[in-house]
This record gives structure tokens, sequence and C-alpha cells, in this order.
């Protein structure tokens, strides 16, 4: 036995004190790493989680008459700037606005959007997030009326899915209106969205 601060050793190696390692340190023949570490846990029955999670703020962006009565796909991102939080491995489409899931497991989603209206007729809107191009039943949401011209509304809606690595959502929305002319805004900076994985 070797002793390292110890006048009698009882181990091959025995420190008495912080071991510093360059390069990998092994347990039999593996990295002692934080994979092995993993492993270690799962093995007794836990399950480890990566710190997955989600914040964003969505984009500004105009609704115009020509999308009524019709699904239509909504930006969330926009720009690398409307991520303010992204601790997982989130990737982000911002070609076809989708918001691809890193890990399988069950997550929690909450989105609220925020419009103003800019015409003087009421609409409203229909939210709904789709999984890999099928509508989720469970997103959606229905908003208020807007009803003059400055009015603001909302949509929002929490819900629980179990989603595979791999999966893509997309946000879309349907608008009705009541009235001939009439158009309005998301207000990126008062709509946010929250994907967290909880299990």
């Amino acid at each position: 036995n070797v002793g390292v601060g110890k006048d009698i050793p009882t181990y091959k190696l025995d420190v008495n004190g912080d071991v510093n390692c360059t390069g990998n340190f092994k347990v039999n023949g593996t990295n002692f790493d934080a994979e092995y570490i993993k492993g270690l846990l799962e093995g007794a029955g836990y399950r480890v989680l990566k710190n997955v999670m989600l914040n964003m703020t969505f984009t500004y962006q105009y609704i115009t008459n020509t999308l009524v009565n019709t699904w239509f796909k909504i930006n969330p991102m926009g720009g690398a700037d409307t991520v303010r939080i992204n601790n997982g491995s989130f990737t982000l489409d911002y070609t076809n606005y989708r918001i691809n899931i890193p890990q399988t497991g069950t997550y929690r989603i909450n989105y609220n959007m925020n419009f103003t209206d800019v015409s003087s007729d009421r609409i409203n809107m229909t939210i709904s997030l789709y999984l890999n191009g099928a509508y989720l039943p469970a997103s959606e949401s229905r908003g208020s009326y807007g009803r003059f011209n400055g009015w603001q509304f909302g949509n929002a809606c929490g819900f629980i899915a179990n989603l595979t690595a791999g999966d893509y959502l997309e946000f879309y929305g349907y608008m009705n209106r009541y009235g001939a002319s009439y158009y309005f805004q998301v207000n990126g900076g008062a709509s946010q969205l929250s994907i967290e994985l909880i299990s």
C-alpha cells in the first residue's frame, strides 16, 4: 500500500488531502465522468434528467385579413435574440418555425400570446400547437375578442405532453372576424413560451 499524507495506508493508494487529475480518471477501465455517475444512479433505479428547459419570447408580427378562417403558422421566434434562456439542447428551426425536442420524456408546456387589435372590427384567435405536423388537442386556447383599435387580448394554455427525441412543435392560429376591415399584431415581447422536461 502507498500512502500520501498517511503513515499507515489501508488501500493500494491512500491519500489524505485533495486529488487533482489531468486527463481521465478511470474506474475498472471506464472514465469516471458524468455519464458514469448517471449510469450508477439509473442502475439504482433513479432517472437522471438533463437540464432541459426552453424559455423564449415571440417575435412581433402582423396578421392580416388574408389569413381569415384558415389555420396558418405563427412564427414564435424570428431571431436568436428572442431566445432569452435556453439551458437545454433544443434545436430551433428558424426557416420552418419549428422547435425540435431534444430528449424523450414528459414535458410541461406553457404559452401565452398577446395581441393588439389594429382595426375597428371584432376579431378573435384560436391558437394550437401541432406535433410533428398533426393537431395537438390539449394545446388549444381560444382568446377573447379584440373590439376596437388598440384593444389588447390574449390566449394562454398550459398542458403536459409525452414527447420523443426528434419530435417537433409548431404554432398555428385560426382567426375569426366580424367585420370587413381588420388585422392585428402579435405582441412579441408580451408573448412567451416555456417548455420544461419534468420526468
